[in-house]
């Protein structure tokens, strides 16, 4: 009987096919169904991976920075690295000087369609081949994130998501941030309308690790842009409610508030000026992540080894400000003597810079670790002239000056230093350098270098006062 069904199913499914292939001759009939309707079936199977390769209307760039050094101390034949108080970003602290700073790399690779754009970054601190020592650097993305940008005149937004930095107050002289560089994943829309006014808002958080709490952190920018004038007034709010069982009772909740103004100006005839401004606001620092870098400082344990103490958990206030000013001479000679006198003058330069930073805590001065953190004023100044022969055959030679003046304490001499830094270098393409230069130095008498040597060399180990130093470096 099963048999017998099956048998007549057959028939019949065979009798109601013959119609289809009696019309498959190309015989038009506009009563049939067509084909790819009766039996759809997939256009293409193929499972294409990233790796398999295809066509793209993505175009591709590479742009990056990478600081190549190598220092000795005494001499060029030097017989080892120097021991210094400014040369290492992290712990130097308020001492930090970008003259005999040490190996950096970033990569930044770049896929653009239209207005959307994708940016994954490479950062090493050290290079392992030439140090044979693990690079202190990252074997994943730093960071990455996508960007969009839409156009609705007279508005233009921008969305950016992912793990990126923003950077509010950054101070080319001394190489940090007065407002800070977040550090998170998250999501910032920057808007701008009528090519003026515009308003930049972020949010994201950083993640938690064994000893440090998840961080949430949020900031807001409202500025004016008029071209040669640009003012910013900037808010960050970072902090850590992480009550993760793996923290032991030590733990902490805590937070930080920076608020800050930045100003850019081209000032006639002279040059570029920027103004940087910040308050910071710290309740127990000790447990935030990594969310915000600031002063020298990366995260909230860092600004409390280097500012704050160790009372507290890392609360207290800081008050900063900086200043830097470029003073192209031939600007200046072509609003008073002419264009064909000021060629005369292209590529020379006069730099000045300065930074102060007010320290206040709750607990009073005391002969501990601590002791002079509350109500201190940190204060540093500089100046370089830079002189480039653009208007001769010698055109990718420079020679150049720099002085800074590092003041940790300005209640005591002894906490302070100088250094004098003279080098020749040459520019054979505008990103491309190689220089040889020599730093001498003099110290206050309470002055050591860096935890890190003390802890290798001993306690009564004095910072060196020569450095030579061959540096080539690459910006694209």
């Amino acid at each position: 009987m099963r048999a017998h069904s099956l048998s007549a199913f057959a028939l019949t499914l065979a009798a109601s096919a013959l119609p289809a292939l009696a019309q498959s001759d190309g015989t038009p009939n506009a009563s049939r169904t067509p084909k790819a309707e009766a039996w759809p079936v997939p256009q293409d199977l193929t499972r294409n991976f990233t790796e398999d390769g295809a066509k793209s209307d993505w175009t591709f760039e590479w742009h990056g920075y990478v600081r190549m050094p190598v220092r000795v101390v005494d001499s060029p034949k030097g017989e080892r690295e120097p021991y210094l108080v400014d040369d290492n970003y992290t712990e130097s602290g308020f001492a930090y000087l970008p003259v005999n700073e040490t190996e950096w790399a970033e990569m930044n690779l770049e896929a653009r369609f239209g207005e959307s754009r994708f940016v994954a970054g490479l950062f090493a601190a050290q290079y392992s081949d030439w140090s044979e020592q693990p690079s202190k650097g990252h074997s994943t993305p730093a960071y990455a994130f996508v960007e969009h940008t839409w156009r609705p005149d007279p508005v233009v937004v921008q969305m950016r998501a992912g793990m990126f930095w923003e950077r509010m107050g950054y101070v080319d002289a001394y190489d940090t941030y007065v407002i800070g560089r977040t550090r998170q994943s998250g999501l910032q829309l920057d808007i701008k309308a009528f090519d003026l006014a515009y308003l930049r808002v972020g949010f994201g958080a950083h993640a938690r690790t064994q000893v440090r709490g998840h961080s949430p952190i949020g900031w807001a920018v409202l500025g004016a842009d008029l071209g040669w004038l640009d003012v910013g007034l900037h808010a960050v709010h970072t902090w850590t409610n992480d009550d993760d069982d793996q923290f032991n009772e030590s733990f902490r909740k805590g937070s930080m508030t920076v608020y800050g103004a930045d100003v850019m100006a081209a000032v006639p005839y002279v040059g570029p000026l920027h103004l940087a401004i910040g308050f910071y606001d710290a309740d127990k620092i000790e447990f935030l992540s990594e969310s915000l870098e600031v002063l020298h400082s990366i995260g909230g344990n860092n600004l409390r080894q280097n500012f704050l103490g160790n009372q507290n958990e890392g609360t207290g206030e800081i008050q900063l400000s900086a200043l830097e000013l470029t003073w192209n001479v031939h600007r200046t000679v072509a609003a008073f003597a002419g264009e064909q006198t000021a060629r005369k003058f292209e590529g020379l330069d006069l730099k000045l810079f300065g930074m102060r930073a007010h320290v206040a805590t709750p607990h009073e001065r005391s002969e501990t670790a601590d002791e002079f953190k509350n109500d201190r004023v940190y204060f540093k100044w500089g100046t370089e002239l830079f002189y480039q022969a653009l208007p001769t055959v010698l055109n990718q030679f420079y020679a150049a000056v720099r002085f800074d003046r590092v003041i940790l304490d300005t209640d005591h001499e002894a906490l302070s230093f100088r250094v004098w830094t003279p080098r020749l270098g040459v520019r054979p393409h505008k990103g491309m350098d190689v220089w040889l230069s020599y730093s001498n130095y003099s110290y206050g008498d309470l002055l050591q270098p860096r935890r890190e040597v003390l802890n290798r060399v001993g306690e009564d180990t004095r910072p060196d006062e020569h450095v030579f130093k061959l540096q080539a470096e690459m910006a694209w």
